[in-house]
């Protein structure tokens, strides 16, 4: 079973980012509950905090609204980051879009605003080409490099839990075949 869904997984990563800096970086949201991050959430909070933490770029850029709960995803992912670490004054929260394309999109506009053009988008393995199509599908960014969370769900939830590990990939194959059809 775990051959089979590292098989599965593969299509669906996006090529390893180079850990150039860039102008922001891009968290996108993640199932939160009772105003508490997800394992996913929390780990691209861990993520995004490190990179920030380097000097990769100085703006972290939270998106993701009120999806699983009641409070936006951002807000709730965006105090994980002020616990880790990452000042206030560091962060930019989108809690409006409840979806990968909506994220793209939003934070897109944030960009134009405020005159980004280089982001590092942080994300689940098994998430990240869809993301970084959606972003590059706005036609703003010069540069987009996705920087992956661990643990992923490949190798860890696959040998623990394959069925949930099986469950994620399915759900990013239909939203690739929702959005091009």
């Amino acid at each position: 079973m775990r051959r089979l869904l590292e098989l599965m997984e593969r299509p669906l990563r996006a090529p390893p980012a180079q850990g150039r800096s860039a102008d922001v970086i891009v968290v996108l949201g993640a199932p939160c509950r009772y105003g508490v991050p997800g394992r996913f959430a929390l780990e691209r909070a861990r993520a995004a905090a490190a990179l920030w933490a380097r000097g990769v770029a100085p703006v972290v850029v939270v998106t993701g609204g009120p999806v699983h709960d009641v409070e936006p995803e951002a807000d709730i992912i965006g105090k994980a980051l002020r616990a880790l670490g990452v000042p206030g004054d560091a962060l930019v929260l989108e809690g409006v879009s409840m979806h990968t394309r909506e994220n793209a999109q939003l934070t897109t506009a944030l960009a134009r605003e405020r005159g980004w053009r280089r982001a590092l988008l942080v994300t689940q393995r098994f998430h990240s080409r869809r993301s970084l199509r959606e972003f590059q599908r706005t036609g703003w960014w010069d540069a987009l490099e996705v920087v992956c969370a661990e643990s992923e769900v490949a190798p860890a939830e696959m040998a623990r839990r394959p069925g949930r590990a099986a469950y994620f990939m399915v759900r990013e194959y239909l939203a690739w075949v929702r959005r091009w059809r």
